[in-house]
């Protein structure tokens, strides 16, 4: 049986726009048997496209984080519905963040206004290196989302889908414009993405089944940091000796719950990602997920308890 997914493609956001590539769903889906992935736009989404999909996927990116704050209360009630009578949502990273019930900026925003003003020229020098690489990078995002990010920052946090009874908090590292220049910045650039430790729980859940207690490395990108799960949420992979986030040592880095008659299955690192890619997110010979096995089952796999 085939598994129709809906990949989320924010047609504004550069970053979506290099996952969304044939030749890039054509690599993931040749990880994932089974699996059909079909790019979808978020304006589809509102027209009813999901009807036509068993899954949707939001593969992270501020597309991901973002469309709710820029599409409004019809959109998260399209996609609630859609779980909750049964879709299975996949967030990975950004589309973490957005399944949370709570993601709050205040952090992350005080971090980056006090790292800009310490060090302004690192910040500015990151902006324009993705600008020379891609120069629809500043009208892709800035442009067209200025209003809503702006907007957001003021309230401080993500409007959200609340599939999810967490906090979805952001990574220190994003309100350091050094960081952000010498190593975040640059994964776009030359195609290498940050790498975290992962530790699999001891819990006999179908989703890990075969993988329990066992220690991985994973790519990453800026993703949720859960913590303050509610009683339904089931913890599956925890952060463990992540060099670039020691704050999120022991809490959790992949989740999932059900929603209605629906699944939902959340991820902060990208373990669809390959810890080195072709620069601007491109397919290269010989590369594969991070953890293909997390990867497929969270596309694929069951989440009833032994």
């Amino acid at each position: 049986m085939v598994m129709k997914v809906a990949m989320q493609k924010a047609s504004w956001d550069v970053m979506h726009q290099r996952f969304e590539t044939r030749k890039f769903v054509s690599w993931l889906e040749s990880h994932i048997p089974g699996v059909e992935m079909t790019t979808v736009s978020d304006e589809e989404i509102l027209w009813g496209a999901l009807d036509r999909f068993d899954a949707v996927f939001y593969p992270g990116s501020i597309g991901s984080m973002m469309a709710v704050e820029k599409f409004g209360q019809e959109y998260r009630s399209i996609v609630r519905r859609f779980v909750y009578e049964g879709g299975r949502y996949i967030g990975v990273c950004g589309g973490c963040y957005v399944a949370a019930d709570k993601s709050p900026l205040r952090n992350a925003e005080g971090l980056m206004i006090r790292g800009t003003l310490r060090n302004f020229g690192a910040l500015k020098a990151a902006r324009d290196d993705m600008r020379r690489f891609d120069p629809g990078i500043e009208s892709g995002i800035h442009r067209l989302a200025r209003r809503e990010i702006l907007r957001m920052i003021a309230r401080g946090r993500v409007r959200t889908f609340g599939l999810v009874d967490a906090i979805a908090a952001t990574p220190r590292f994003l309100g350091d414009p050094s960081f952000i220049r010498d190593r975040w910045a640059r994964m776009v650039i030359d195609g290498r993405l940050l790498r975290v430790g992962l530790r699999v729980t001891d819990r006999p859940y179908s989703l890990i089944r075969g993988h329990e207690e066992e220690r991985l490395d994973c790519a990453y990108s800026g993703g949720a940091i859960m913590s303050d799960l509610g009683p339904t949420v089931k913890t599956l992979v925890t952060y463990e000796g992540a060099e670039t986030l020691p704050e999120a040592s022991g809490k959790v880095a992949v989740a999932y719950c059900k929603y209605g008659d629906g699944l939902v299955v959340v991820s902060g690192p990208d373990c669809y990602l390959p810890f080195h890619i072709g620069a601007g997110f491109r397919v290269i010979d010989g590369m594969k997920p991070s953890v293909g096995w997390l990867t497929n089952r969270l596309f694929t796999g069951e989440a009833e308890e032994r």
